[in-house]
């Protein structure tokens, strides 16, 4: 009994080492959509899930009201959400997919044969209870009820090493570690232990002659309450395992666990559903390395050779981490959006190949002065030098005031670019913002910084200028690559002439991806060109 007892509180002490050595663990916090309460009355928001869905408060366990119908729907009314035409009254719920009965049964079955295996050893640690049992049997169950914590404690203890064996059946990296699995089932548990060991009790119906063996036989009081704790064990066992986090779950199964289906999209982990004032949120809350591997998807190539797709792991799980930090400052509801505003994350993608990515790089970041960069990036810089841009920003992310150009990626397409227009198109896009307008005599860049960005234009009307910002000028005419642009006009045609195809900050994806493929550059090579100055760093935090 002393062994068994000795390799569990090993085991506590060095889980708990872990947790105190490290940052709390976060799923990324993506926001999906946001809008007006009243929007959501013409315009309401469809979820589904081929089996039904688990609708909780707590964050990360998957406990609540088990919804089968296999749609929910989010509308509004006089300014209160409604759940499937029910008000919701509580501020934030979370919405995970249910599980398919057969992975409830394979559930089920490990829990069992993991009991029936461990049975001997969990009788043996079980030996501190035997004075508690002999109090239930003198007193006859009068005890107080604190008499009773002991259970609890013995529970949680085999629960740890229940879900080490667990672990220990995954392959590869655990989304979640042992210690934060711990503390989740800390906060299931709670009294549940003592207070299903008591309902066990009160449905025995035991003849007097049971309760005289009881009473004389230790071996027949032991044996009896030892099934009893064995019985208790599998229903909280069988009740926690299917609550925990989806993607552990998805990990212990090999293979998926449900998905929720949002606007087109299949989305992993579970969504929260809230609302601020009169705004209301749908936020996806899923493991890093799953945003990961749908932004790589959307925002890079799957041609890309395997050192790029390490350059951007890096570069992506580096922004990401930055915008969480700058989330928590601002006490805001979510990390990320999942537009080009952000990254692009449209719900789950299936690669291997970017897989293996994400897993040779796993928590490695960009670091500036031991923080996490900003590592923006644009699809081709077009040669321009970020140093020389009009940013104030520069002195604080010198990182991102490059000194020197990137030309590698000048055979690309976008490095230079044009749109051509004739007069009437040009008159017919201006007179949208500018209604009085009917003529165009000339059109001209008024200034630039120094690396060649448009800051200002002038349309020229004949009667008057009007003076207009660059952003202004490209929220008409959308099909502009970037900043970095000349007018030219001719024979009553207009030419946008420009080179680049992004903001020019940053990583030149299509530069990295000559310089890899070209000059043979590792992926530390590259992030250093980029970033000049900035460190790669590991990323400690509970998973």
């Amino acid at each position: 009994m002393s062994i068994i007892f000795d390799a569990i509180a090993k085991r506590i002490a060095i889980s708990m080492l872990l947790f105190f050595t490290s940052m709390q663990a976060f799923d990324v916090k993506v926001l999906l959509q946001k809008n007006s309460i009243e929007d959501l009355k013409s315009s309401p928001v469809e979820l589904s899930c081929d089996q039904g869905f688990i609708v909780s408060e707590h964050i990360a366990l998957s406990l609540g009201h088990e919804c089968k119908s296999h749609n929910l729907t989010i509308t509004s009314q006089k300014g209160v959400l409604l759940l499937n035409g029910k008000p919701i009254t509580q501020k934030l719920l979370y919405i995970s997919p249910m599980l398919s009965t057969a992975h409830h049964m394979a559930l089920k079955s490990y829990v069992s044969c993991w009991l029936e295996t461990c049975r001997q050893d969990l009788d043996l640690f079980a030996e501190p209870l035997y004075p508690l049992f002999d109090d239930i049997v003198a007193k006859n169950g009068s005890l107080k009820s604190d008499s009773y914590d002991v259970l609890d404690s013995y529970a949680k203890e085999v629960v740890h090493v229940f879900l080490q064996d667990f672990l220990q059946t995954i392959d590869g990296n655990h989304s979640i570690e042992l210690p934060k699995l711990s503390e989740y089932a800390e906060q299931f548990f709670q009294e549940k232990a003592k207070i299903f060991f008591l309902e066990s009790l009160a449905e025995k119906q035991l003849t007097q002659q049971d309760r005289k063996k009881l009473e004389k036989d230790k071996t027949y009081r032991y044996d009896f309450f030892l099934t009893e704790l064995h019985g208790v064990l599998q229903k909280l066992l069988n009740e926690f395992v299917p609550a925990l986090p989806r993607k552990i779950l998805q990990q212990f199964l090999k293979e998926s666990v449900g998905q929720i289906t949002f606007a087109g999209n299949c989305y992993l982990g579970s969504f929260a559903i809230f609302q601020e004032k009169q705004i209301f949120y749908l936020v996806n809350s899923l493991d890093i390395d799953d945003y990961l591997w749908s932004v790589l998807f959307h925002e890079g190539s799957l041609t890309w050779p395997h050192e790029m797709n390490k350059v951007f792991a890096i570069a992506s799980r580096t922004y990401l981490i930055y915008h969480v930090l700058q989330a928590q400052k601002v006490n805001r509801p979510y990390h990320i959006g999942n537009d080009n505003r952000h990254q692009t994350y449209k719900g789950h993608f299936n690669s291997k190949k970017l897989k293996q990515a994400i897993e040779e790089t796993r928590d490695l970041f960009v670091s500036y002065d031991g923080k996490p960069a900003l590592t923006q990036y644009d699809i081709c810089c077009g040669g321009v030098v970020p140093g020389d841009l009009d940013d104030p920003n520069h002195k604080r992310v010198s990182y991102l005031a490059r000194k020197y150009p990137c030309t590698f990626c000048r055979d690309y397409k976008c490095f230079t670019w044009h749109n051509d227009f004739s007069y009437d198109q040009i008159l017919k896009r201006i007179q949208k913002e500018f209604p009085r307008v009917t003529k165009i005599v000339d059109i001209t860049v008024q200034k630039k910084d120094r690396a060649g960005i448009v800051k200002s234009l002038v349309i020229s009307t004949g009667a008057k200028k009007i003076v207009i910002t660059e952003k202004k000028w490209k929220s008409m005419f959308p099909e502009m690559k970037s900043y970095c642009f000349d007018i030219h006009h001719a024979n009553k045609r207009y030419t946008i002439k420009g080179r680049g195809f992004g903001h020019h900050k940053g990583l030149c994806q299509w530069g990295a991806y000559s310089l890899i493929k070209n000059e043979q550059w590792n992926f530390e090579q590259v992030l250093q060109f980029y970033y000049p100055g900035t460190k790669l760093m590991k990323l400690a935090y509970q998973r």
